[in-house]
């Protein structure tokens, strides 16, 4: 039920802008992406999927890189296929079930998730740090309160004594389970081990990088259609649009996606079709990855571990 109501209100979004849309300029407007664009894209996409592997590869180091690559991509094609954004987390996850411990597995997705969270926070305080952009100050204020958030939160676990966390869970036991419980403890001691100042710091580093990469992607296609909109803004739209799409709430973040751009381009005096051709052209780099992400998990994968 669940999952039909993402597919309803994507189908929705993307009904309500498409009635909006001025047919004959949205061909004008994608016929400016070229060849020469998708490829730069492409290269871009490679370039970070390699940067956020190897943040992965920190939290989990049993596993060689190419391994890790692999599972990557096959994330690619379930974000596609299933309804919201994060399922192909949760796919990788039942598919590595069988290599490593299942604990090993969840805290190193979920870290290096977080640090993704993270480095697109910061990426975006930036942006509207520097941007002449007119914003509702309280934007800046929720980026700025999730960031520390975050760090605290990361710090407590990592600082707090493995019997503290057994008390704190028994104060709570009568509102959750024992299974949560015994999860949480399991996770807490996973991101003890795991989280280091030099695998926090790299984390960072590295995803502020992989987020640049991808503020490079809009960019090229933003320029390639003739949309002159600065770097700092491309750096916290991207970034609010990126966030945004974890929200389970559509299916492959289709509809939300192409709203917000357009929603967002607009004030900087673009049009609904720039908005639904950079929304698409990014959906159809990630369609690429994912198709060698589905051949990937139609064949056997050969694991590779570190001696």
């Amino acid at each position: 039920m669940l999952n039909k109501m993402k597919v309803t209100f994507s189908l929705f979004l993307l009904t309500v802008l498409f009635l909006m849309i001025d047919y004959e300029s949205l061909k004008n407007v994608a016929n400016k992406i070229s060849l020469v664009v998708f490829y730069e894209l492409l290269v871009l996409q490679t370039i970070a999927l390699l940067l956020n592997t190897y943040k992965w590869n920190m939290f989990i180091p049993e596993l060689r890189l190419k391994t890790l690559i692999k599972f990557n991509l096959i994330t690619f094609f379930y974000n596609i296929v299933l309804p919201g954004q994060g399922v192909g987390e949760v796919a990788k996850i039942y598919k590595m079930r069988n290599i490593l411990p299942t604990n090993k597995i969840v805290t190193s997705v979920i870290l290096e998730r977080v640090f993704s969270l993270f480095t697109a926070l910061l990426v975006c305080g930036y942006g509207l740090y520097f941007t002449d952009y007119q914003y509702s100050p309280s934007l800046m204020f929720a980026v700025f309160l999730t960031i520390i958030f975050i760090a605290i939160v990361l710090w407590t676990i990592k600082v707090m004594p493995f019997e503290s966390i057994g008390i704190v869970t028994k104060i709570f036991n009568s509102h959750l389970s024992d299974k949560i419980n015994n999860g949480f403890l399991k996770f807490s001691k996973g991101v003890k081990c795991s989280l280091t100042f030099y695998t926090a710091s790299m984390n960072t580093i590295l995803g502020i990088m992989a987020q640049l990469l991808n503020v490079a992607m809009v960019i090229v296609i933003s320029k390639s259609i003739g949309l002159n909109i600065s770097f700092v803004d491309w750096c916290w739209i991207f970034s609010i649009i990126g966030v945004a799409l974890i929200l389970p709430i559509s299916f492959a973040g289709l509809g939300v996606r192409e709203g917000l751009f357009t929603i967002l381009i607009l004030q900087f005096d673009g049009n609904i079709e720039d908005g639904i051709v950079i929304s698409l052209t990014l959906f159809a780099i990630q369609i690429v990855f994912a198709i060698i992400g589905w051949m990937l998990d139609l064949r056997k994968l050969n694991y590779s571990f570190h001696n």
